[in-house]
């Protein structure tokens, strides 16, 4: 005679933990992506964790500028020269991009909302 018990399905396997060391917002990006997108793969997740490190970075650069400022003076000749955490900044927020976009998580206005314009979308980059 056949059991008439249902096959029971097998369970949502385990999101993959949060890296130590991300910000905390990295780390909400982090559980977003990883459940929403079901990441598994061990290179998607490295990849991820890279460009989380990447915005992290170019968060604490950003957070120095405002501290320091944009410009430095030099003390001998008074010359002013670009704060090199300029250049930081956008290297890590280049790379942070990158990566999003070799990861294919790029705008779903269905689970993103809609797009942002002009200044709108450039408060939202720089919250």
């Amino acid at each position: 005679m056949k059991s008439k018990n249902p096959v029971e399905p097998a369970p949502a396997p385990t999101p993959a933990p949060v890296p130590e060391g991300l910000s905390e917002r990295a780390r909400q990006i982090w559980e977003g992506v990883v459940t929403k997108r079901q990441i598994r793969s061990l290179p998607r997740l490295a990849l991820l964790q890279e460009a989380l490190r990447s915005l992290d970075r170019a968060d604490e650069c950003r957070r120095l500028l405002t501290e320091q400022g944009l410009l430095n003076t030099t003390k001998t000749t008074g010359a002013a020269h670009v704060n090199p955490l300029a250049k930081l900044e956008r290297e890590h927020r280049t790379m942070f991009a990158k990566l999003v976009d070799q990861l294919g998580l790029n705008f779903n206005p269905a689970e993103d909302g809609p797009r942002l314009a002009g200044d709108e979308l450039l408060n939202e980059l720089l919250r």
